[in-house]
């Protein structure tokens, strides 16, 4: 399990990650903005470049299209909880661990 671990981040955003031999990919959203990075070929060469350059692509355009606006979050159904997770292995951690991120799980169904 990988989540994305970016410092330079400033908003809350929800995203997604994928990465091939041939593909990397990142798409994100707030409530006000959705943004895909996509770095491949279209002949299924393989890449050589890092494969977190999408994620960084992502990151940059994000952070600027929101930073002068400011971003909303979305409002939380009264069944879903909020659970603070190691950003790297998805195992809970306490609010002062310096690579938290919160992952969103439906009440009672929530890692341990």
């Amino acid at each position: 399990m990988g989540f994305l671990f970016i410092p330079q981040l400033s908003h809350r955003y929800a995203g997604k990650t994928g990465i091939t031999d041939t593909d990397s990919w990142m798409i994100g959203y707030t409530p006000d903005l959705v943004t895909t990075v996509w770095i491949g070929y279209d002949d299924n060469v393989k890449l050589t470049e890092n494969s977190v350059i999408s994620k960084l692509i992502w990151a940059d355009m994000m952070e600027g299209a929101l930073d002068s606006s400011g971003s909303r979050w979305f409002r939380e159904p009264g069944d879903v909880v909020s659970v603070p997770v190691d950003a790297q292995n998805g195992l809970p951690v306490d609010h002062e661990s310096p690579r938290k991120v919160n992952l969103y799980f439906q009440q009672g169904n929530e890692p341990y």
